[in-house]
């Protein structure tokens, strides 16, 4: 699923009424608990004192809209049975990455009623608002772009995905719609099936940053997904796709740069290795993922395939603070221009245009310093808690073989190498009530090549 920036469109209301919201609580809330020391806490508790004695009761309290069928399930204990510290810590670590529930606290106590001792186990936790409507509008130039939906991200208290939208751009209709669940009907696999119809604008610039191309394409796509958690540190999961690419405004030199009107299909398989625990906003470990993508592979005249490993990291500090980074490089066989990888923007290299390079292979680092500056709860609008962050960061990306234009044959051509540098800062608000909801506010300078100032907006922690 492209989930990142699905999340990234399907939250466009909701990013514009919290953080108005947000600037009018901050001048007229009033507080009911504020802090800027460290928590204790902050992730996933762990209980070696009680390994080994028999749970005699299991009570979980404080849900209203997930299932506490569901939420049993999921947490590392069961009645009747032996306690592991390391397995209820990894369980309640499932409940913080579902996005749907916050604020878990675990209170375990020994009981002597049956003549041995057991334990009587009661985890508080809260449940997150998932489900949001959005609406983005754009326009000028004699272009209209619209696009409408709503979102949930713990359908029917089940913390299965769903969303369904549509769009309009340039006399042409777009919709997306899918349902995914990670714990699919209480199993480790995961399930997932999206149908969607989407449009993609490209701009293709030259090293000095000039625009040498504008097109746009859409893409018809039906995907289906399976997964599955093997024990605590390994998850693999398998994409298939069939899809048919258009352009949308179409000029002679842009038609090598999809296949149009063809149909095509993809496998895009990927294994991620180790895990990063969450708490209600920090997070803490490390993970390494490698995915691979092969497409048309039964036809060679127009089949490509992709490689990607990424290592991402976070340290923990106290006092609330965050040391993270993201290592990623990626490799392409030869495609076309519209498919190839892409750096700059708010979700690569910041304080660039979006998509400044696109190339067969490419090679990425972001490396951020976040850290608590207030913490606060609104009665406003019921926004509850909220958390802000500052963030220094600096980002890097270099792309080799990149597309470009060759102004005088009217061709592309696929030789240059182009790195990006810049530095920048930006806050956070995390809203800890509202799912997925971390509004990013980055201000970054594009060092080389020198190209200014820009600012990115976004929903979700960067990486």
């Amino acid at each position: 699923m492209k989930d990142v920036s699905i999340l990234w469109k399907l939250a466009g209301v909701f990013r514009s009424v919290l953080v108005l919201s947000l600037l009018f609580a901050a001048c007229g809330g009033r507080a009911e608990a504020a802090d800027t020391g460290a928590e204790p806490n902050v992730f996933a508790e762990y209980f070696p004192q009680y390994n080994g004695l028999i749970v005699r009761r299991i009570e979980v309290n404080g849900l209203k809209r997930s299932r506490p069928g569901i939420v049993r399930w999921m947490l590392g204990a069961r009645e009747g049975e032996p306690f592991d510290a390391r397995a209820w810590q990894n369980g309640v670590d499932r409940l913080y990455k579902t996005e749907a529930i916050f604020e878990i606290h675990s209170e375990i106590v020994k009981t002597n009623e049956g003549g041995a001792t057991e334990l009587e186990i009661r985890v508080f936790m809260r449940d997150k608002w998932t489900l949001f409507p959005y609406f983005e509008f754009q326009g000028g130039g004699g272009a209209l772009s619209l696009e409408a939906g709503v979102f949930d991200s713990n359908l029917l208290g089940t913390f299965s995905n769903f969303f369904i939208g549509g769009g309009y751009l340039d006399n042409t209709y777009s919709y997306n719609v899918g349902i995914s669940q990670k714990w699919f009907l209480e199993t480790s696999y995961s399930a997932g099936v999206q149908f969607s119809k989407i449009m993609q604008p490209v701009t293709l610039q030259n090293a000095n940053g000039q625009v040498v191309e504008n097109f746009t394409w859409s893409r018809a796509e039906q995907e289906i997904s399976i997964g599955k958690q093997n024990g605590e540190d390994v998850y693999w999961e398998i994409h298939a796709a069939a899809f048919r690419d258009s352009l949308r405004n179409p000029v002679p030199s842009a038609v090598s740069n999809i296949f149009p009107e063809l149909g095509q299909y993809r496998l895009a398989p990927s294994i991620k290795l180790w895990k990063v625990a969450h708490s209600d906003y920090l997070e803490q470990g490390q993970e390494l993922t490698i995915a691979g993508s092969l497409a048309n592979f039964a036809n060679p005249d127009r089949d490509y395939h992709a490689v990607t490993l990424s290592w991402k990291q976070v340290f923990y500090l106290p006092e609330t603070r965050n040391i993270a980074y993201y290592l990623s490089v990626g490799h392409m066989s030869s495609a076309p221009i519209a498919y190839q990888f892409r750096l700059g923007g708010f979700d690569s290299v910041r304080g660039f245009s979006m998509n400044r390079t696109l190339g067969l292979d490419n090679a990425r680092a972001n490396l951020e310093y976040r850290t608590t500056l207030w913490s606060h709860r609104f009665e406003f609008l019921d926004l509850d808690r909220v958390i802000f962050q500052g963030c220094l960061f600096t980002d890097t990306g270099t792309s080799w073989n990149s597309a470009g234009m060759d102004p005088a044959a009217g061709v592309s051509t696929q030789s240059a190498t182009r790195f990006l540098y810049s530095v920048g800062t930006g806050i956070r608000a995390i809203a800890l009530r509202f799912s997925n909801a971390t509004i990013r506010l980055d201000l970054a300078r594009s060092v080389v090549p020198n190209e200014g100032f820009n600012v990115g907006f976004g929903v979700g922690q960067f990486f």
